[in-house]
């Protein structure tokens, strides 16, 4: 065990995973920063609205573009080592497929904006929300494949350097907006709109020109990245409707004042699994090159010995802390954040063990299965919090949340355990 842990140390893999989380973790202090900003100055009803306009921004984005840069990192991963073009072809495909997409969106957002004002802020004079929501959308699914083409590449020190930019620049956007007291809703939502379209044109200048002009036969590519991205897409789908579900119906509820309250506890926890996301950056190409049994076995002890002991001192860290973190941070208007917070930070540490794991499913090819496990996971949330919410508010979303989320981690390890094993033993 102590050679595993101390080969595990000295590895490339643990480094490229330092680096990212470092980099991460700055970038989510930048990133923190101007939501506690917001809500201090808007209080928790004023930041449920805008909570709600980034939750509905991101789940767009993720449910137009997130399959896409995941069949990206897969495929270009996979053919970097054997066939450098159709590497580059690959990442050429997935750009374009990325602007039919933000075209789409664009046109979704103009004549969709007062049904959808009305559905998720329950008037429609916030109409102007949702347009600038579909709008940001598009500008996070085109960041969002710069970071993918820097994570097919491992070149993660730009991939991090693109995420603290992007947190930073609207850190001293919202910054200077309070300074001068013209901080509002909307201005709030426009910065959150505008910085990933900057982030991603930074982040361009350093993605070889070469990739855009790859020109071999594109029919094989295309069929490859839409069959791996139909299974992508709808797991995609289904996890970004499960992990924005508590918000969405907390505001369906209990009304954006409780919504303010939730999403101040779930910034926070959210924290811990920015580990997770870091760690499943650098893992995921890594692992879509394994072929033998034996270096999917060897990565799953080692991860394993190295995060249950981590997560276990995450829970008694924020078990402990969640009280002086939140009152730090935010006013007492958001004393009953803690309790919240002390759920949601156990189903993090959960989180962070179980989402990294996944890699070895997708290298496997086999996404149908995560599918399926994403489904299950949505009917647990959906049920949990219908049957909790009308009973506890936002503790009762707490609860669902730590349920679904230890369920899930349950069933990637069996999967694992039993996917593993067909893997024929090279002699």
């Amino acid at each position: 065990m102590i050679d595993l842990l101390t080969n595990f140390l000295k590895s490339k893999g643990f480094k490229d995973v330092l680096v990212v989380f470092t980099g991460r973790s700055v970038s989510a202090v930048f990133g923190f920063l101007p939501s506690v900003i917001v809500a201090r100055e808007l209080g928790p009803k004023g930041f449920g609205v805008f909570s709600l306009s980034v939750v509905v921004m991101m789940l767009i984005a993720e449910l137009s573009g997130g399959s896409i840069n995941q069949a990206v990192v897969k495929f270009s991963s996979s053919y970097f080592q054997k066939d450098k073009e159709k590497a580059k072809l690959t990442f050429k495909i997935g750009f374009k497929i990325e602007i039919m997409i933000g075209l789409i969106l664009l046109i979704l957002g103009f004549f969709l904006r007062e049904p959808l004002s009305h559905l998720v802020f329950k008037e429609t004079k916030l109409e102007k929300l949702i347009t600038l929501v579909f709008i940001g959308s598009v500008g996070i699914i085109f960041m969002r494949y710069v970071l993918a083409v820097f994570q097919s590449l491992q070149t993660f020190a730009k991939h991090v350097l693109v995420e603290i930019i992007n947190n930073f620049v609207k850190l001293v956007i919202i910054g200077f907006l309070y300074v001068i007291h013209i901080l509002n809703i909307l201005n709030a939502v426009a910065v959150y709109v505008a910085v990933p379209y900057l982030s991603c044109l930074f982040g361009l200048i350093f993605i070889p020109k070469s990739f855009f002009y790859a020109e071999p036969t594109q029919k094989t590519i295309v069929y490859e990245v839409l069959h791996f991205s139909k299974w992508i897409m709808l797991s995609s789908v289904i996890i970004a409707i499960y992990s924005r579900l508590d918000i969405l119906l907390l505001n369906q509820f209990r009304g954006s004042q409780v919504v303010g309250v939730y999403s101040a506890a779930h910034i926070l926890a959210s924290s811990l699994e920015l580990f997770a996301i870091a760690l499943l950056t650098v893992v995921f190409p890594k692992v879509s090159r394994f072929s033998e049994r034996g270096e999917y076995v060897s990565f799953y002890k080692r991860y394993l010995i190295v995060l249950v002991p981590l997560g276990f001192l995450i829970c008694v860290f924020f078990w402990f802390t969640a009280k002086p973190l939140i009152l730090t941070f935010y006013t007492y208007e958001f004393i009953d954040s803690i309790s919240i917070l002390k759920l949601l930070a156990i189903g993090s540490v959960f989180f962070l063990i179980a989402l990294p794991l996944c890699s070895i499913i997708l290298s496997l090819n086999k996404p149908q299965i995560l599918l399926c496990i994403d489904l299950l996971i949505l009917i647990v949330m959906l049920v949990g919090n219908l049957l909790l919410i009308p009973l506890y508010g936002a503790i009762g979303s707490g609860i669902a949340v730590l349920i679904s989320k230890l369920l899930f981690m349950i069933l990637i390890i069996v999967t694992i355990n039993k996917e593993v094993e067909k893997i024929p033993v090279q002699m």
